[in-house]
């Protein structure tokens, strides 16, 4: 089974002690979706089009959400978020590993992502930096980040 993880461990162990569930958004997250994004510095574009392509960390209050566009074998991972307070506490590494299980089941073959302040996170888990032109157009046209990520954002790439 391919993985995110190449190079490193969680920090924290996400199977121990979770206040937490991972679950597929609902519209009726978008609102805390929204919410979180912007705290994070992150675009909302196209974000209650798509919810059904967003998983969230919930502790009664959207604690952490990722989301994904698919065109075809390649998707673009988005809206990676985690609150503040629970930053650096295995949320964000039970997002990615229940994303993944999302791309086995289906056939992805490669995963990108445009980044502010989070290469070296990705870097970790095995992804490597590409040019903006290496992202098909298409996945950045539908999912609205063409307009709405600065043209500065670190492009990166996951072969599955």
């Amino acid at each position: 089974m391919n993985t995110f993880i190449k190079t490193e461990k969680p920090f924290h162990d996400p199977m121990s002690n979770n206040d937490y569930i991972i679950r597929q958004a609902t519209v009726g997250d978008l609102s805390a979706i929204q919410e979180l994004l912007i705290v994070s510095g992150l675009p909302t574009a196209e974000v209650a089009a798509n919810v059904s392509n967003f998983i969230v960390a919930d502790n009664g209050k959207i604690i952490g959400v990722i989301g994904a566009h698919y065109c075809g074998t390649k998707v673009l991972l988005r809206s990676f978020a985690v609150s503040f307070e629970r930053q650096k506490s295995g949320v964000g590494w039970t997002l990615l590993q229940e994303m993944q299980k999302k791309f086995n089941s289906k056939t992805v073959a490669a995963v990108y992502l445009l980044t502010n302040t989070a290469q070296e996170y990705f870097k970790r888990v095995g992804f490597y930096e590409i040019s903006y032109s290496e992202i098909p157009a298409l996945l950045l046209s539908e999912s609205g980040l063409d307009k709405a990520c600065p043209c500065t954002s670190q492009c990166m790439k996951f072969l599955l």
